[in-house]
């Protein structure tokens, strides 16, 4: 189970990563647009397209939901495995110390 949540999580660190850098273009196009002429506008969109163009947006924002959602099942279920864990551990104290105080009464 840690070996899947530590794979989802670093499959969330990669997609947000590549969300961000995708973010910081569009930012620094933002930023420069208004200092330059059309052409240089035309001509510095086209390069944010083209590089835009090696990410699939919608598959890393999809992937990176799903990935949130598979560590949100995953933790928990290993909340309800502790629980579970620990109710049964204090149920065996509370029996031992019964046991212990009868033993003490007889």
């Amino acid at each position: 189970m840690r070996d899947k949540v530590e794979e989802e999580l670093a499959f969330l660190r990669y997609s947000m990563e590549a969300l961000e850098r995708i973010l910081v273009l569009y930012q620094d196009f933002l930023i420069e647009a208004p200092h330059l002429s059309q052409d240089e506008i035309e001509e510095e969109s086209a390069h944010l397209q083209e590089e835009l163009s090696t990410y699939n947006i919608d598959f890393l924002a999809h992937e990176a939901v799903r990935s949130i959602e598979q560590i949100s099942s995953y933790t928990s279920h290993l909340c309800e495995i502790y629980r579970l864990t620990l109710s049964r551990l204090l149920k065996k104290k509370q029996f031992g110390e019964r046991l212990l105080h009868v033993r003490k009464t007889r």
